[in-house]
């Protein structure tokens, strides 16, 4: 069996270097934002209030498609340039355990 080649590492990517320079350029404003989430309460099965203002920021930042699926996820969506491009998935957890 003739073992698949790799694959092409996203950090390596060409394209993908604006996007990290911008992270960088922007960690303290990140920081800033990830401790507003983390003051809204949100236990297990409690997650609503967080997740009400992660849905509002999807809205402000210009994501496409943002609302809550049967479990009450947040979800939304970036328009690639290419259409027909390999999506790329980008996850987190709401609540605090």
């Amino acid at each position: 069996m003739i073992p698949s080649p790799a694959p092409p590492s996203v950090l390596g990517d060409a394209r993908v270097a604006p996007l990290r320079a911008l992270v960088r350029e922007t960690d303290a404003q990140t920081l800033a934002e990830q401790l507003e989430l983390v003051a809204i309460p949100a236990p297990p099965f409690g997650e609503e209030a967080r997740g009400e203002r992660v849905l509002e920021r999807f809205l402000e930042l210009g994501l496409a498609d943002v609302g809550r699926d049967e479990e009450g996820n947040v979800l939304g969506s970036i328009r690639g340039a290419e259409a027909g491009a390999t999506p790329l998935v980008v996850a987190a957890d709401l609540d605090t355990v």
